[in-house]
Order: structure tokens, then sequence, then C-alpha cells
């Protein structure tokens, strides 16, 4: 017997080996949190500080050596799954967890995929979990209903945007930081 795992939820993995050069845009983030009005107010999880709806990091050239790896790590993802459409980069913010911060379950609706950029993330730091795109009845012998990825500094996570995702609690002693990136088809 074998069993067909049908429908896989994709998730393009990478880790950017250029990340500590990166390491400079801390020091920015933090001045842009003292200026830039915090998003997020219709979120369950409303501590946590970010710039979604508020800032667009897409629009502000000092990302631009991330965006870049960002927008090539998508071209390659894209092409890894023979897409062959145009895609726009739409929105991108980022958001600063403090302890006890969070994100509650929620998905991209607008766009088409999601980019998740682990940026700061020490030890104690939340995990990202990636709930499965559909709900188990009592008749189904599946194993859990998400999978989770640690936040590992430079790494980032591709997938469609429909697909649920949550933070789990930040319980490190250091700030994390991730970004948020939205794309959407051309078509």
């Amino acid at each position: 017997m074998i069993i067909d795992k049908l429908f896989p939820v994709n998730v393009g993995i990478v880790d950017n080996p250029n990340h500590s050069e990166l390491l400079y845009l801390e020091k920015y983030i933090y001045q842009l949190s003292k200026k830039i009005k915090k998003g997020g107010d219709n979120w369950i999880s409303n501590k946590t500080y970010n710039t979604s709806e508020t800032y667009n990091v897409f629009k502000d050239n000092k990302f631009s050596p991330l965006v870049n790896w960002v927008n090539e790590q998508i071209i390659k993802y894209c092409k890894l799954l023979n897409y062959n459409g145009e895609l726009n980069a739409t929105t991108a913010w980022f958001n600063i967890y403090k302890k006890y911060d969070y994100q509650e379950y929620h998905n991209h609706m607008g766009g088409s995929l999601v980019a998740v950029y682990f940026f700061k993330s020490k030890e104690g730091s939340s995990t990202f979990n990636i709930k499965k795109p559909y709900e188990r009845d009592s008749k189904e012998f599946a194993t859990g209903d998400h999978t989770t990825f640690d936040s590992k500094e430079g790494r980032l996570l591709i997938f469609n945007s429909s697909i649920k995702h949550c933070v789990s609690q930040h319980l490190g002693k250091e700030n994390r930081i991730s970004f948020s990136f939205n794309y959407k088809r051309n078509d």
C-alpha cells in the first residue's frame, strides 16, 4: 500500500548567505518604529508593533538590499513551480515582537504569495506555524494540523497567500524582528 498525499502546501525555504550584511538595518527599523504609527489595530494580537498598512517597506530604498534578495528568491520559487506569469510586489512591512507578543492565525487573501523573512531571532524566539489548508474530520487519521518552523535568522519562507499561518508567543529576552512581503499575480 502507498499513501498519496494530495494537494501539498508548497513552502519555499531559503537561507540568506549574506544576512550579516543586513544587520545595519536593525537601528533603522527601531528609528522608524518611533516615527511610524503602529499597524494591525484590528488584529487580536494588537500589541505587536508592525507597519502593516502604515509603512510599505517596498517603497523605502534603505531596504533595497533585502527587498532585491527576496525578489530574486520569489522568481526562483516561481520557476521551480513552473509559474511563468508576472508578479507584482504589493506591500511589505516589519514586525517587532517583544516578550509575550504573538500573531494569531491569519492569511493574506488579497495577494498570491507571501514571503516571511526572519531578520532577528535569538534563542527563545517564537516559532512560525503553517496550518493545514483543510479541516480534519473525525474519520481522518492525519497527524497534526500544522507544521512548525524555527525562526532562524536570515531564513525566508515563501508560500501561497491563502494559507493560514501564525507566530507563537515570543518568550525570548531580546526582541524578534521579521518582515512580511506580499506579491500578487498579474494575470
